[in-house]
């Protein structure tokens, strides 16, 4: 298998972190590196808090360098204008979630091995990169690290090292009915009767919002406007209903 059909196939196993499936994918490539009759292959679950990753570890005689890719991806944002665990192919790329960071070194590693058996060679296939990094403390607390002096990091860098995590910020608010009838009364003593509130939807957002009744002034100054544009004629072009309606009145 070429690494394009590798790496569709990869995509289309959800590890995205929190709430992907790590042993599911980690499963799939230990039967991959079987094949390729490893001395040895081990797959560890690691539980870590509300879920529970895996890592999967192979060895080919005595390595002194691991080869390390991360089985999770981020989560997926409201950008994708598609399936983010279908691959999409175009003439230069394959798009979906996890491409490049790090099915695609995936992908690549399990195609290489297909020129024939590694020599001296380790390879980390470890999950909960994105966030708590529980699978590869667990790896370097095992025998099975024993004797490793370098890692290559497939990490999609340019060869550089990073300083800085692209990270996923989560926010959840939780407005009690006590606290909001709180809000909700000093709004009216200060908005005149208005009102504020929230709605929260659990990995969607929420909405804050408010109303307030205010008294029109009866001393409104209207503007002058300058003798060179009276009489003139003036396109307005804007995407506001209302900024049109607001310069056309003026």
């Amino acid at each position: 298998m070429g690494v394009v059909a590798w790496l569709e196939r990869l995509i289309g196993i959800d590890t995205h972190n929190p709430g992907g499936d790590e042993r599911a994918l980690a499963r799939l490539l230990a039967e991959a590196l079987a094949a390729h009759t490893p001395d040895a292959l081990e797959l560890v679950e690691v539980p870590r808090s509300g879920a529970t990753g895996a890592y999967l570890f192979a060895r080919w005689g005595t390595p002194r360098v691991l080869i390390n890719a991360h089985l999770d991806t981020v989560p997926p944002n409201a950008g994708w204008q598609g399936n983010p665990f279908q691959a999409r192919r175009t003439a230069e790329h394959v798009i979906g979630l996890g491409a490049c960071d790090t099915k695609g070194a995936i992908a690549a590693v399990l195609a290489a091995l297909e020129g024939g058996r590694p020599h001296d060679v380790a390879l980390l296939f470890s999950g909960d990169e994105e966030h708590t990094g529980t699978c590869v403390r667990k790896f370097l607390s095992s025998p099975a690290a024993g004797g490793i002096e370098r890692a290559i990091a497939c990490e999609p860098t340019g060869c550089r090292v990073g300083t800085r995590h692209r990270g996923i910020l989560a926010l959840e608010a939780k407005l009690e009915k006590q606290l909001a009838d709180e809000i909700s009364a000093r709004a009216k003593s200060l908005a005149m009767g208005g009102e504020v509130g929230a709605e929260s939807q659990p990995g969607v957002g929420s909405t804050f919002w408010f109303t307030a009744r205010l008294r029109k002034s009866a001393n409104i100054e209207k503007r002058k406007i300058s003798a060179q544009l009276q009489g003139c004629r003036a396109l307005v072009v804007d995407d506001s209903s209302d900024a049109r309606e607001v310069l056309s009145s003026i």
